[in-house]
């Protein structure tokens, strides 16, 4: 008997599309495949109440089906970590036979195993066999061969072991067909599969072949060729192997008359080349919000009025996050806040559990990352001391200047350890555990040893604070399931590796990390369990034909919808194609791509009644989005003026009742209304008493009453007259008077300073509660780090040039040099500070590293030769410290200037504040007659010079009055001090030390043109200097007297860590300023 294939109209999509056809009428047993586990779980429920099917139909996915046919062997399924392993041992076998020449550099670079093993699964959804692969690309070229070669080695490792990946089974499978050894099903119906493999496609013609029935239920609209298209190819391959095509049309009234007329219009019409437009009628909404968490809220507190609107159950609402890793945590929260259960358990890779981060926090400190003993420290699963004593260590280490742990740290505690042996012990213990990492064992010693070195910070089941709170035990149990997924990780290593015979080859520490880091981003740790019954959250590929009532899609944004998708470079398009004539089916870029419209369509299609598109119109730096060109050209189906549009405000409060998705959002509401309301409202005494009864509410509530009250005081408080303590002005006189000794014998850094004439409360915050953003981990570089890089190549090429600048004929030898340089000192950072970073990401800041530096010394050769016999200042002193410790190893290296002092500099301001300052100059240039140039390298933007001029960014006057004050150099001839930047790529290097202040009449010295903004006359220079003198004073005055008020000299930018307790209110502080002592600081925006 053929297959059938059955199509039908669009407006057919919804789960049991097959049914009518596919269910057995008599006493036929079948299988019905569904393209998803929760697809599957779900229709098995449905059909419980049908007991005569439920016994005679298997609903399965199609791996499900697979493994449940496959004959019982003594095979293991590999997990996700140890397919990887695998991966690296078939490389390395690959490399054993006939070396690399095309991979050579890459053999080591787990960031390239990762897309070997993505490669590999392709083939094999591809349904190749080595043996052809290796036929195919013979005599083909280095590249092509050297795949062939690892392709083979996996599959050999595969045999030779008896191991199972994914697809292996349904090669198995299919074998097993074939010789007849399968007891198969007497049917097969399968629906909504729009994106089969080669290799799904490979099955089902098996199953025909061995005259089982088999169905394929689809939906396709032959005009709409960009969203049906791959469908169509699909229906086309297999009706050339034995599918018959049939129109899925029946008689009577179609089931899915609930569909409200526009989302049936939609669902018809969307994505066509000319399509008819109709009126939304209020079924189709778009909500913009200011940032992903405004978007979340928005979204929430939508749902929870349709659901009060309607009366929908919350299992008919659905939300599709295009960004699952993005969006997940913040809706969880937001549902939390709102009081709405969701069916979705709560997971997150292991990788990114507390638990984890502390082990490979100690694991990095071991390999000489010293900045990461902060983080352990700050863990809650170190068991040495409590966390009180863990901080003071944590402020002794900044103190120190973050000591090496293997030696000075350790020196240093011990000289202590006489003095206080108990509060040192807890410390010496840690370094005790961190110092028993193995830095070179074999695999089987390294895995025993990280099994018992774990166990130290396992969490404790019963007696742990934890335990004894009853709301704190979802957190407890995740804990467990963290510390069992990690233990599980080296279990299964444990095996594998004595399974394939590699337990005795040696395992370095960079590696054994990297590998360990790669296995926890594949264990998922379970958090709180989903609620039967509850919203469904789901990722886009989830939506095959579902129904909801109402569907919320969040991040309809430019680059999530579609996702860029780039051309592969380890199999190209081309050679996709070339595989094709040779009837080798593997997606092309385009294809992949399409494939984001078809699960755009299926989430939008899912609407029933209320279909809502959300993006966010600004991203975490304040960078303006726009909508995804899917929901933008899905819009078009209807007139514009018929769709509802919300576009949600900047503000930090809900502009409206509707926006406010949970009590707490609910109450800022009030208060910020009532504390604006005046007594006579009348216009707005309905939003008052409404306000009134939700407080009344709030009160109500046990236990919650008195902070809710502390808040609407703290509120009122903040729009009377004057600066308050909840500004940011302290009340209490004893703890003015110990912050203004702290004060007064503080060492001030540039950076510390310029952050408090930007704003006195973001340094407080900051600075003095040490209140900031947990660090997120970098792929590439952390900006600090790029930075460090960049000074520390320019020095050390800079050190060579000291009494001579570069000739204009030296340019190609300067370049080589500085490439030289640079290698350098990158490959010497990799060793240790980079250990723990994706290769990839590292090779691409390499290359921007260098583009950088290329640029600055084309610079340097521009404005020398324009200057001609004027260009002879040289770069004589680099990165000259002051009132810092002296390093000897950066001495040696010729990155640390010899004139350097350890003693601060004294400042003596205006109005007679004293100042003592530390910091680094990173260049300066200095003529034969002793004219000088500060500059500091900035490899981003630099501030402009007017922020430079008002006094708000200080580094630069800071530094030419510490040359002044602390080493002697003369006032008058300063020629100027400038922020030196990298520059555009491909433009002119005419502006890249223009950003500054320099003195009109001496600019040329350095090559700068006198008609630059940042050139000022003599008078000017003179008064720009003493009007930040006397603005610097001013600021620190009032910080003296414990006035940390909220008054930003510049706009709030969008990702400051201090914005939700600051509560800055720009009408707020204006009124304010006439009233209260200090500098006006202009009216940023929040």
């Amino acid at each position: 008997m053929p297959g059938v294939i059955y199509l039908y109209p669009a407006s057919r999509l919804s789960w049991g599309m097959g049914w009518p056809f596919g269910l057995p009428g008599g006493e036929e047993e079948m299988v019905y495949l569904v393209p998803s586990s929760r697809m599957a779980s779900e229709m098995r429920w449905r059909l419980e109440g049908y007991s005569r099917l439920a016994r005679r139909v298997r609903i399965f996915t199609f791996d499900q089906f697979v493994l449940h046919h496959l004959p019982e062997e003594s095979l293991h399924r590999m997990s996700p970590a140890e397919q990887e392993l695998i991966v690296h041992q078939a490389v390395l076998r690959a490399a054993e036979r006939g070396g690399f020449s095309y991979f050579q550099e890459m053999v080591n670079r787990e960031g390239w195993l990762k897309k070997v093993e993505t490669w590999i699964g392709m083939m094999k959804r591809g349904g190749i066999r080595p043996e052809r692969l290796t036929a195919l690309w013979r005599n083909r070229g280095a590249k092509w061969s050297e795949l062939a070669r690892i392709y083979e080695a996996y599959h050999e490792i595969l045999e030779r072991c008896g191991l199972l990946d994914h697809e292996e089974p349904y090669f198995r499978l299919m074998g097993e067909i074939a010789r007849g050894r399968v007891r198969l099903p007497e049917r097969v119906v399968a629906e909504h599969f729009y994106d089969l493999s080669p290799l799904q496609e490979q099955l089902l013609i098996q199953l025909v072949t061995a005259d089982v029935p088999t169905e394929l239920h689809l939906v396709c609209d032959a005009s709409r060729e960009r969203l049906f298209g791959e469908t169509r190819r699909t229906v086309e391959r297999l009706s050339r192997r034995g599918f018959v095509v049939r129109s899925g049309e029946i008689e009577g009234a179609e089931p899915w008359d609930n569909k409200a007329v526009p989302l049936r219009h939609l669902t018809d019409r969307a994505f066509s080349r000319e399509p008819e437009k109709a009126k939304a009628d209020g079924a189709v909404e778009v909500i913009a919000a200011m940032g992903i968490r405004r978007e979340v809220e928005a979204v929430v507190a939508r749902i929870k009025r349709w659901l009060q609107e309607s009366g929908g159950a919350l299992e008919e609402t659905a939300i599709v996050a295009a960004d699952p890793e993005t969006y997940l945590p913040e809706l969880f929260r937001a549902l939390d806040e709102a009081g709405l259960p969701c069916s979705r358990s709560r997971t997150r890779p292991l990788s990114d559990h507390p638990l984890f981060r502390t082990v490979r926090a100690a694991l990095l400190v071991r390999m000489g990352r010293k900045d990461m003993g902060l983080h352990l420290l700050r863990s809650p699963y170190i068991p040495w001391g409590d966390r009180r004593t863990r901080g003071e260590w944590a402020a002794h280490l900044r103190r120190w200047g973050m000591p090496d742990w293997a030696s000075g740290l350790r020196k240093r505690l011990e000289q202590m350890s006489g003095e206080d042996e108990e509060r040192v012990a807890p410390m010496l213990r840690l370094l005790d555990w961190v110092d028993a990492i193995p830095h070179s064992v074999s695999w089987a010693e390294r895995i025993a040893w990280f099994r018992e070195w774990i166990r130290r910070i396992e969490p404790a089941a019963e007696g742990s604070e934890l335990a004894r709170d009853p709301g704190l035990l979802p957190l407890l149990a995740e804990d467990l399931h963290a510390f069992r997924q990690l233990d599980s990780i080296a279990e299964e290593w444990a095996a594998l590796y004595a399974r394939i015979g590699a337990d005795r080859k040696k395992s370095d520490l960079p590696s054994f990390v990297a590998a360990l880091t790669a296995a926890a981003e594949r264990k998922p740790v379970r958090g709180r369990p989903g609620v039967r019954g509850g919203l469904r959250v789901l990722e886009p590929n989830q939506v095959r034909g579902d129904r909801y009532r109402a569907v919320f899609l969040l991040g309809c944004a430019e680059g999530e919808w579609p996702r860029p998708i780039r051309e592969d470079w380890l199999l190209s398009d081309d050679e996709a194609n070339r595989l094709r004539d040779e009837a080798v089916l593997l997606p092309t870029t385009d294809e992949r791509r399409q494939r984001q419209l078809t699960s755009f369509f299926l989430c939008a299609a899912a609407a029933e009644e209320l279909l809502v598109l959300s993006w966010p119109k600004v991203d975490d730096e304040g960078k303006e989005r726009l909508l995804s060109p899917y929901a933008d050209e899905l819009l078009r189906v209807f007139t514009r003026g018929s769709i509802r549009w919300r576009e949600m405000g900047a503000s930090l409060l809900p502009g409206d009742w509707e926006a406010c998705h949970s009590l707490r959002r609910g109450m800022e509401r009030a208060v910020h209304l009532l504390s604006r309301m005046p007594p006579s409202g009348e216009g707005e005494r309905e939003d008052g008493e409404k306000a009134r009864r939700l407080l009344r509410r709030c009160a109500a509530e046990e236990g919650a009453f008195r902070l809710r009250a502390e808040r609407i005081r703290a509120e009122r408080t903040r729009w009377t007259e004057g600066f308050t303590a909840f500004d940011g002005v302290l009340g209490d006189g004893r703890l003015r008077e110990r912050l203004r000794r702290r004060l007064e014998g503080r060492v001030w850094s540039a950076s510390q300073l310029n952050e408090l004439a930007l704003c006195r409360f973001h340094f407080f915050a900051g600075r003095l509660l040490e209140l900031g953003e947990r660090e997120k981990p970098e792929d590439g570089l952390t900006p600090l780090e790029r930075g460090e890089l960049l000074h520390r190549i320019l020095c050390r090429f800079w050190d060579g040039y000291r009494d001579r600048p570069p000739e204009p004929g030296e340019k190609e030898a300067a370049l080589r040099r500085l490439d030289a340089i640079a290698d350098a000192v990158i490959r010497e950072a990799a060793a240790s500070l980079f250990a723990d970073r994706h290769p990839l990401h590292l090779r691409v800041e390499k290359i921007r590293l260098k583009r950088q530096l290329w640029s600055i010394l084309e610079h340097e050769f521009y404005w020398r030769g324009r200057s001609g016999d004027k260009g002879t200042m040289r770069p004589r002193y680099l990165e000259l410290s002051f009132g810092m410790p002296l390093d000897p190893v950066l001495l040696q290296r010729g990155e640390s200037d010899p004139a350097s002092r350890t003693e601060p500099v004294e400042i003596l301001l205006h109005g007679g504040v004293p100042l003592r300052l530390r910091g680094k100059v990173d260049r300066i240039d200095v003529d034969d007659e002793g004219y000088y140039a500060v500059y500091d390298y900035k490899s981003g933007a630099a501030p402009r010079t007017e922020e430079v001029r008002a006094g708000i960014h200080l580094q630069l006057p800071l530094y030419l009055w510490a040359l002044q004050k602390g080493f002697g150099f003369p006032p008058e001839k300063a020629v100027g001090a400038a922020y030196y930047v990298p520059g555009s790529p491909g433009k002119r290097p005419t502006e890249n030390r223009n950003q500054g202040l320099w003195r009109k009449s001496l600019a040329g010295r350095a090559g700068i043109l006198d008609s630059v903004r940042s050139a000022l006359d003599e008078e000017t220079w003179a008064r720009t200097l003493d009007a930040i003198g006397e603005r610097l004073s001013a600021g620190l005055r009032l910080s003296l007297q414990g006035n940390f008020a909220v008054q930003p000299a510049a706009e709030c930018p969008a990702h400051c860590p201090h914005r939700t307790i600051c509560r800055f209110d720009p009408r707020r502080t204006a009124r304010k300023e006439g009233s209260a002592e200090g500098p006006s600081f202009g009216s940023g925006q929040g």
